[in-house]
């Protein structure tokens, strides 16, 4: 089995909960440093305690966010935001997530989207680049890209209203 097939199956695996066949398919990717592989791995315990399996997670997650992986990026960024493993820190968020959307991660392009289309996060507040984030993120199938355009529109909508 090629290195592609076995990490799409190792990803199924965890999504189905088969720690253990999840296991056996990563191995041999963990053990030479696949990216990949190390990043699956960063989502499931090896009969360790969850401290000791949360620090792993974030060892390994930052490790991975200095050689730019991209869904490593975007998960430092929803830590980074809620302040969950780590301290809470908007603009560590934002950052991830810029640099995984560059990297084309869909879900972080939403995220850096509606950060620059708000301005939050210590994003500077640019409307169409947020827009065309946000249009992006759909024509990617990014869950939620249509809900929060939607939301913007009304926003938009509104804020032109209450003008007239």
């Amino acid at each position: 089995m090629n290195t592609a097939d076995s990490l799409v199956q190792a990803e199924d695996a965890l999504n189905d909960g088969d720690l253990h066949r999840a296991r056996r398919l990563l191995k041999s990717l963990i053990d030479v440093g696949h990216p990949d592989a190390l990043y699956l791995s960063a989502h499931f315990g090896d009969r360790e305690l969850t401290t000791e399996f949360e620090a792993r997670r974030v060892r390994i997650l930052q490790a991975l966010v200095q050689q730019g992986h991209p869904r490593a990026c975007y998960a430092m960024a929803r830590h980074y935001e809620i302040g969950d493993l780590v301290q809470q820190d908007g603009e560590a968020s934002a950052a991830l997530d810029r640099k995984a959307a560059e990297a084309g991660h869909g879900a972080a392009t939403l995220a850096h989207g509606l950060n620059c289309y708000y301005g939050s996060n210590g994003i500077a507040r640019d409307r169409e680049v947020g827009v065309r984030l946000i249009e992006a993120a759909i024509q990617g199938g990014v869950e939620g890209a249509e809900e929060k355009m939607r939301d913007i529109q009304r926003l938009e909508s509104s804020t032109q209203d209450d003008r007239s």
